[in-house]
């Protein structure tokens, strides 16, 4: 990676550190954060029921109530800040191989799908992996 990428590739962490911001502070003043309209309208959580409350968590520092709320979106956090370092710090072009990235991307997507049939079972698994409500 040349000198001239690096501070490129460091610079993408910037929107994402503002919408943490602007989600703890607009929280912080008593701002209404958004509701899922998939749940409105069906009554049945989405995979990203209860995200929102997560990444507020989150900027809390306090991982329990983020797995609480959604326990698949701190874990997506997880490897999405992984995935964004490893970009950053890429000596190569081999670490970040497009042919990786799309079966890791195609994982996920089965684990989303799981993650939403778990969560939309009537068990004791389905009401655990539900979205607490705020």
């Amino acid at each position: 990676m040349s000198l001239r990428t690096f501070p490129a590739r460091l610079s993408t962490a910037l929107p994402v550190a503002l919408l943490a911001a602007t989600l703890r502070v607009a929280s912080d003043h008593g701002l209404h954060l958004p509701s899922c309209p998939f749940r409105a309208l069906t009554g049945l959580d989405c995979p990203g029921c209860g995200s929102t409350r997560s990444a507020l968590a989150l900027t809390r520092l306090d991982p329990t109530t983020a797995l609480d709320y959604n326990l698949l979106f701190p874990f997506t956090v997880l490897a999405l800040t992984f995935s964004w370092f490893v970009w950053v710090l890429a000596p190569t072009r081999s670490l970040t191989d497009p042919l990786r990235h799309r079966f890791a991307l195609r994982i996920y997507v089965v684990l989303l799908a799981l993650f939403w049939v778990l969560r939309l079972l009537p068990t004791p698994l389905g009401a655990y992996l539900a979205s607490t409500p705020s």
